[in-house]
């Protein structure tokens, strides 16, 4: 919990904002996430490069693909990482083919320490997604649930500015 809410706290703070390598920057968070047996994920980057801090980039995939892998209901899944360019913004989407997010509570699952089931089934701190909105925010974006293409499953779309200056100075956040 601790260290959850330590990273929540630099979202934005002490790291380079720059332009990073999408594809390089997923690679580099599935290094460190072993994914259960069954489990795939499909990567379809459209948009290659992004204007974030090199540690919020990290934070953000690690969230959202461990998320999909926690609350799956079955031993093997498809999680499926997308990212494209609309305009000025880049959206990065993480699907997974689980049970989904009931509607009452797609607002809901973005605050901190929340967790939509008891701590003793799922193992958690209730800070992925806190993160993840954190981060979206900071950059000018939102995140939000959104229908999975799968029909079941949860799909988690991440806006952010994607011509942001190299030297963006972070914004408060309120």
């Amino acid at each position: 919990m601790l260290v959850d809410l330590l990273t929540f706290s630099r979202v934005g703070r002490m790291q380079t904002v720059r332009d990073v390598d999408i594809e390089a920057s997923l690679n580099e968070v599935m290094e460190e996430i072993v994914l259960p047996t069954g489990f795939v994920l499909v990567q379809a980057l459209e948009c290659d490069r992004l204007v974030i801090g090199d540690r919020d980039i990290l934070t953000l995939f690690n969230a959202l693909i461990t998320n999909a892998v926690k609350h799956h209901d079955k031993p093997s899944g498809r999680i499926t990482v997308t990212s494209r360019q609309d305009g000025a913004e880049a959206i990065i989407s993480v699907c997974d083919d689980g049970p989904g997010i009931q509607d009452e509570f797609h607002d809901r699952v973005f605050g901190p320490m929340t967790t939509l089931r008891p701590r003793d089934e799922v193992e958690g701190s209730g800070m992925g997604l806190a993160n993840v909105r954190k981060i979206a925010v900071s950059y000018g974006g939102s995140a939000a649930v959104q229908p999975s293409p799968f029909g079941a499953g949860t799909n988690i779309e991440v806006r952010l500015a994607c011509n942001l200056p190299a030297d963006y100075s972070m914004r408060k956040l309120s």
